[in-house]
């Protein structure tokens, strides 16, 4: 990124459950870890990579900090997966915030035809008892609200990822946050605005593009 080392994150197997806690790996781990739970770490800059590199389908890397002489690329090679399988995720995250019934439908904009895409998520924090209600637990206690998302759909340019600690769930609490952020980057967007302001010549270009991660 540019900057200090940020943290790692885990996406675990066999070898690593071994090594960091002794035992051995499980069929139930493996269906924890298909859905992101379980052992699984990741910071929201990660999660943030993981939308952009399902959105191109290419290994995009981020640059926040940019030392003298280092120029932030755009120029990704590809990921190597069937883009068959990278569609069906496509799909099923526009389905999520567009299809009736979609979890993230909250992050929907208002007033656009704009098609985002997105994937909720809550990370539990601890196992609540058969007879607890979240909003009787202890804020510390409460599970993390995540949402993650790209737009356009149809030619993404744009990844966010929102993490709300102790917000609960992702599509409620997490969602109508990315929704702001969309509208905003909808409304600031230059390549979204008419090439001349009013009552210059056509043709001379009053805002020229921005440069955020992957284009197509």
């Amino acid at each position: 990124l540019g900057l200090a080392p940020d943290k790692t994150g885990v996406v675990p197997d066999a070898d690593w459950k071994r090594w960091n806690l002794g035992q051995g790996w499980s069929q139930g781990d493996s269906l924890l870890a298909g859905i992101g739970q379980g052992f699984v770490l990741a910071t929201p800059m990660q999660l943030a990579v993981m939308t952009a590199r399902i959105a191109t389908g290419k290994a995009v890397r981020p640059v926040l900090g940019r030392p003298a002489g280092i120029i932030a690329s755009t120029d990704f090679p590809p990921l190597g997966i069937d883009t068959r399988r990278l569609d069906a995720v496509r799909a099923a995250m526009v389905g999520v915030v567009n299809e009736s019934g979609g979890t993230g439908a909250a992050a929907r904009p208002d007033g656009s035809n704009v098609v985002v895409a997105g994937k909720t998520g809550t990370s539990q924090v601890r196992r609540l008892a058969d007879d607890e209600e979240e909003i009787e637990v202890a804020w510390e206690n409460r599970d993390h609200a995540l949402f993650v998302s790209y737009f356009p759909a149809e030619a993404p340019r744009f990844a966010i990822a929102a993490v709300v600690e102790h917000g609960g769930n992702g599509g409620a609490i997490a969602g109508p946050l990315v929704k702001d952020i969309i509208e905003l980057l909808i409304a600031d967007d230059p390549l979204a605005r008419p090439a001349t302001r009013p009552g210059e010549r056509s043709g001379k270009a009053a805002l020229g593009p921005i440069s955020i991660g992957e284009e197509g």
